[in-house]
């Protein structure tokens, strides 16, 4: 996912002084040397042109276009998973009620899962 996501080539045999004449400016990226599309655009973090660009990514470190857009999109849905199952396990940590604490031993699960211990105390 952090390879290449859609960079515009350079078309070979070519200058820009010769794509100029023959293309309309607009479509010409002057510090790449590429011809455009219309979804292009250029990444001053990579100095490259790329095809259908999002964004340029800090969390990736790279940007996010047409070649990896879906592992982008799969990589915040499951940051949104880890964030809410974190969250359920802070709730959880902090909203407990305070008998379940042992002076002596600390922690007691078993007062919050009764279902998961056996009578003696020991994991299924």
């Amino acid at each position: 996912w952090l390879s290449n996501p859609g960079y515009l080539k350079k078309p070979e045999g070519y200058s820009l002084l010769k794509m100029a004449e023959r293309l309309d400016p607009v479509y010409i990226c002057s510090d790449c040397e590429v011809v455009r599309t219309t979804r292009s655009r250029h990444c001053n973090f990579c100095n490259r042109c790329v095809e259908r660009f999002d964004h340029h990514c800090p969390w990736i470190n790279n940007c996010v276009g047409t070649r990896n857009h879906g592992y982008f999109l799969s990589f915040i849905y499951f940051t949104i998973l880890d964030l809410f199952f974190a969250s359920i396990l802070i709730i959880l940590t902090l909203c407990v009620d305070k008998d379940i604490q042992d002076p002596i031993d600390g922690f007691v699960p078993e007062k919050i899962f009764p279902d998961v211990f056996y009578d003696e105390g020991l994991f299924i």
